[in-house]
């Protein structure tokens, strides 16, 4: 398999949320196998960071643990307990750069993903190769990147410009001119992210309405966005090679990107490390914690920021007592704390564009944005200590379990969380569908979707939950739709409920018609009607929209 800047740029997101901070515990390479394998630890996990380059293919991809399967001999001792800064993708192509600290010194790593012409160099802070695996230019002292590729980076374009360049193809096929122009994008990609029943990809481009192409560009630049989060599962077809992003069809699903290089390698020299289901969920249960625990200590930090505001307003109230003394140009003033029974100065800082007016005006407006911050981050960091507190408990049902047959109820929970066991080794047998479809608006907030009317009262009375959005065509049948949000106190955007509405409209009886009113309203406020059939309910506090039934994008 070929991997492409945009397989890339996802491993780089995935390596950014693990990696940071991790120590270099062991490096080595077996030239035998073409292998590289470093060891990498932090204060929570294990990592080990292979690189294959062997074949006409190379890989690079994360394992959880140590890994020693290979026989393989000592490589850059130099960088033996040195710490990882950062990870970054080099010109949107497949090259990946660790920047490295030691106490003294500072190193780059950098893997060129290039198949059979793969290579690593070792550098230090300023570039100044100092080895590499495979022999550089003679003339090459210090680093330098390859050629930025002439394609553009489909994460990252000017819809006009790009409208340009694909003009300027009129007699070949929307789907072609995409090829031609992005980088990163195959074949596969974009038939998972053409609309069902949808040949205008197939369309001569001068044939096609340019809002149209509008859209799909704009629409495509947001798959490739949701591509590259390391927290969206992504699928695999066997048959085109091509990674795309995970959907209710019958292909493989994968949390991470590395699960699929894994694979791919183990298939030409590395032998697929045994896993069971418990491992792969303890392995996913632990990167969630860490997660949630590095969010609530970020948070802690906005909360003792925010209750700082007293003392901002007490330096507004200082500067308001003394605007004589201050003037325009300043960049701060020494003035007497006449609220300290010890006395003594303090100083405040100025903007030095704002008359002292308008500084006293800025200093009460920021203390009293602080304070109106303290309940949301309070609430927040509440949600997240719970969310710890549930991640926590299912680790300890988990670690109890004898064997890999999972609890029905125990896979349900740990879905909501998109915790999920792996299809690896023998065929799963096949799992109860789940009630609802899923997709997600432009904000990217899921929406759930009711299978049947039997379905709809599982969704909205057990996998909903009292502070998500419900929605429903008003006096017709159809699905309940479930608008999800994030946590408690989001606020959602007009157009995402609009999305919502849209959707639920197109999943009722009233498809066909131009305009559709939906009712919404908060999932706490939606009651079971006694004896009534299934999907019956009576709503309260709802509000009305009218929207033009729309099929769902993805």
């Amino acid at each position: 398999m070929k991997i492409t800047a945009l397989h890339t740029a996802r491993l780089v997101s995935e390596f950014r949320q693990s990696l940071p901070g991790a120590r270099i515990r062991k490096l080595r390479k077996s030239e035998r196998d073409k292998t590289i394998v470093m060891h990498l630890e932090d204060a929570h996990d294990r990592y080990s960071l292979i690189f294959h380059f062997g074949g006409k293919d190379s890989y690079l991809y994360l394992l959880d643990g140590f890994y020693t399967r290979i026989t393989t001999t000592n490589f850059l001792p130099q960088l033996l307990d040195a710490r990882i800064i950062n990870i970054c993708q080099i010109d949107f192509d497949r090259v990946v750069q660790f920047d490295i600290e030691d106490d003294e010194r500072s190193f780059k790593l950098i893997f060129e993903l290039f198949g059979i012409s793969s290579n690593l160099f070792l550098t230090d802070g300023s570039g100044t190769i100092i080895t590499s695996i495979r022999k550089a230019k003679l003339d090459l002292k210090s680093y330098r990147a390859p050629e930025p590729l002439k394609l553009a980076n489909p994460l990252e374009f000017d819809v006009e410009n790009i409208m340009g360049m694909i003009g300027s193809n009129s007699e070949l096929s929307l789907r072609e001119a995409i090829l031609k122009t992005f980088a990163g994008i195959d074949e596969g990609m974009l038939r998972d992210f053409e609309e069902e029943g949808s040949n205008v990809l197939d369309e001569a481009v001068s044939k096609i309405r340019p809002e149209t192409i509008r859209n799909i560009l704009c629409n495509l630049r947001k798959y490739c966005a949701d591509f590259i989060k390391p927290e969206t599962e992504l699928s695999h077809d066997p048959e085109s090679e091509s990674i795309l992003l995970s959907s209710d069809g019958d292909l493989q699903q994968y949390s991470s990107i590395s699960d699929i290089f894994r694979q791919y390698a183990a298939g030409q020299t590395l032998r697929k490390p045994k896993s069971t289901i418990k491992s792969s969920l303890a392995g996913q249960l632990k990167r969630a914690i860490k997660k949630d625990t590095k969010k609530q200590a970020k948070l802690e930090e906005q909360l003792g920021k925010a209750e700082e505001y007293p003392d901002l307003q007490r330096r507004a109230e200082l500067l308001a007592m003394n605007l004589h003394k201050a003037g325009r140009g300043m960049d701060s003033i020494e003035l007497e704390d006449v609220y300290s029974d010890r006395g003594g100065v303090i100083r405040v800082e100025l903007e030095k564009s704002l008359t002292p007016g308008q500084n006293v005006e800025r200093l009460f407006a920021r203390a009293k944005k602080l304070k109106e911050k303290i309940p949301g981050i309070r609430e927040e960091i509440q949600f997240t200590k719970d969310r710890l507190e549930r991640l926590e408990k299912l680790r300890s049902e988990l670690d109890r379990l004898a064997s890999d047959e999972l609890p029905q109820e125990l896979e349900r929970e740990l879905a909501e969380f998109g915790i999920r066991p792996p299809g690896r080794g023998r065929k799963a047998e096949p799992r109860e569908r789940l009630p609802y479809k899923r997709y997600t608006s432009s904000s990217g907030e899921e929406i759930w979707v009711g299978r049947s009317a039997a379905n709809n009262d599982i969704l909205t009375f057990k996998y909903a939950r009292k502070y998500d959005l419900w929605l429903h065509s008003q006096q017709t049948s159809g699905s309940h739709v479930i608008l999800r949000r994030p946590n408690k106190n989001h606020q959602f955007q007009k157009s995402s409920i609009v999305e919502a509405a849209e959707i639920a409209a197109f999943f009722s009886t009233a498809k066909k018609s131009d305009s559709v009113p939906v009712i919404y309203t908060e999932v706490k406020y939606v009651r079971k009607l006694r004896k009534g059939r299934p999907g019956e309910v009576l709503a309260d506090r709802t509000k009305s929209i009218l929207v033009t039934p729309r099929r769902p994008k993805n």
